[in-house]
């Protein structure tokens, strides 16, 4: 039986630690592709965050409307007043926002992300990033607010949470 990847006891540890102060930490950036040690830690993210508390996976792609809310038309149309749509920001309020592919936000999108981490109603952000190289790394201004920086790229054996 081999030793553990030393990487996914670093990740592990992160998690555990996220779970105990996830507002107070941050977040992590996860540089990792789409494979079964991303998903299984993602899922142990999942599993160890407090209870009730919202976990929302957000594109890297995402519009400022869907991020910041805007007005919901059907919802002013149907009441004949003004309603609006909240926006990830608001829901994520003390819980974890999963930003997937993080290395293609624009820079101030990633800057108002940043802001949820220092926001009175805290959000734990974990960045993930599946760039390749040096020109596809997640904007600054969001990568230096989180407090893990972890790497579970070419992770070969499925980890498990003990």
């Amino acid at each position: 039986m081999s030793a553990p990847d030393p990487r996914w006891s670093d990740a592990a540890l992160a998690a555990q630690l996220l779970s105990v102060d996830p507002a107070g930490l941050g977040g992590a950036l996860l540089r990792a592709g789409p494979d079964p040690a991303r998903d299984v830690w993602l899922g142990g993210i999942e599993m160890l965050k407090g209870p009730g508390a919202p976990f929302i996976r957000l594109p890297g792609h995402v519009d400022d409307e869907r991020l910041d809310g805007g007005v919901d038309l059907a919802g002013t149309l149907a009441a004949g007043s003004l309603r609006r749509s909240a926006g990830v920001v608001e829901r994520v309020a003390g819980g974890v926002l999963v930003v997937l592919g993080a290395e293609r936000l624009a820079p101030g999108r990633a800057s108002r992300i940043a802001a949820l981490i220092d926001a009175p109603a805290r959000a734990c952000v974990i960045a993930l990033d599946e760039g390749d190289g040096v020109e596809e790394t997640t904007p600054q201004a969001l990568a230096d607010r989180l407090a893990f920086r972890l790497d579970l790229d070419g992770v070969r054996a499925v980890p498990t949470w003990n």
